[in-house]
């Protein structure tokens, strides 16, 4: 965490709480209308799993450039590792999509959507994607390595964020958002386990996987509710709307409001301003979240940008 200094200060500019809630929940994927169905690891067997994982990790080579060093994170779709570009040295992130039933057709799908959209999306704000291909039927992104972890690891082991730091923080995001909708991509899943941070503490989007991107077989889909619910905009919930740029906007200010006060930001919409809830927010800050998470979507920022510039004049 050393690379907080850099960038943002000394990292001990935190607010105490006494406990926090762990909210990186699985996302939701329904066409049903209801939030029984999850798409998690718990939607694949643990023997079908198990033996996903176990051809990824015979895999040591890529394409004759990549190495894979060490497991990052494993699911039941994907595994990603720590490894190294031998051609330029650099260290990288490598996802893997296991070779199974389970990620035939949409699921593959998704994953070739995700590395497309990160392929238009050139900000430094976001995740970058080096190369996208193929080995022996498992497809693989090579992604940009953000070794500081995320900012929902980092709330949870800190305590809540001063907002001067929040705000640096989720600005650059925003910035990079304000870029990948101008491209028509929505992300439709911020939340602070997808938030990352590189080696000097820079605040990365990332995790695209069920953006919608423009051409994609799944961009105007309705009746599917995707994304995490403690961070997802009210008119998404029904699944009758789209998912807009302004439903994004939402997602940072739960995102903003979280990292604040340790509190999930369900329902935070809702409630009166002179709640508990919203007297947690410290003062500088609450307008501007206030109306990122405006019940009516016509109400917030209407684009990232406007977002990121109200968090600039404070």
């Amino acid at each position: 965490m050393d690379g907080f200094k850099n960038q943002f200060g000394d990292i001990t500019e935190i607010r105490s709480v006494s406990a926090f809630p762990t909210v990186s929940e699985p996302t939701i994927i329904l066409d049903d209308g209801t939030f029984n169905r999850r798409a998690s690891a718990e939607d694949v067997s643990q023997d079908v799993q198990d033996r996903s994982n176990r051809e990824t990790e015979r895999i040591t080579l890529l394409g004759e450039r990549y190495t894979l060093e060490e497991v990052l994170g494993r699911g039941g779709m994907a595994t990603v590792y720590r490894g190294a570009d031998l051609v330029t040295g650099r260290p990288i992130a490598v996802k893997i999509l296991a070779k199974n039933e389970h990620n035939r057709g949409h699921v593959a799908e998704r994953f070739a959507a995700e590395a497309q959209a990160l392929k238009m999306v050139k900000h430094p704000g976001v995740v970058e994607l080096y190369d996208f291909g193929n080995h022996e039927g498992h497809a693989y992104a090579v992604l940009e390595y953000a070794p500081g972890g995320s900012l929902h690891d980092l709330v949870c082991n800190k305590g809540a964020l001063r907002w001067r730091l929040a705000t640096k923080m989720l600005g650059q995001v925003l910035r990079g958002l304000d870029v990948a909708h101008k491209l028509n991509i929505v992300h439709r899943d911020i939340k602070p386990a997808n938030v990352l941070f590189d080696d000097r503490g820079r605040a990365l989007l990332a995790d695209f996987g069920i953006a919608r991107v423009p051409g994609s077989k799944h961009e105007t889909e309705i009746g599917l509710v995707m994304g995490s619910r403690s961070f997802m905009a009210p008119e998404l919930w029904a699944g009758c709307e789209y998912a807009t740029p302004i439903s994004d906007v939402y997602s940072v200010g739960a995102t903003m409001a979280w990292v604040l006060t340790g509190m999930k930001p369900n329902g935070l919409w809702v409630q009166p301003p002179d709640s508990p809830s919203w007297q947690a927010i410290p003062r500088q800050i609450r307008p501007i979240i206030r109306k990122a998470m405006d019940a009516y979507p016509e109400k917030r920022h209407q684009t990232a940008g406007e977002f990121a510039d109200d968090l600039d004049e404070i």
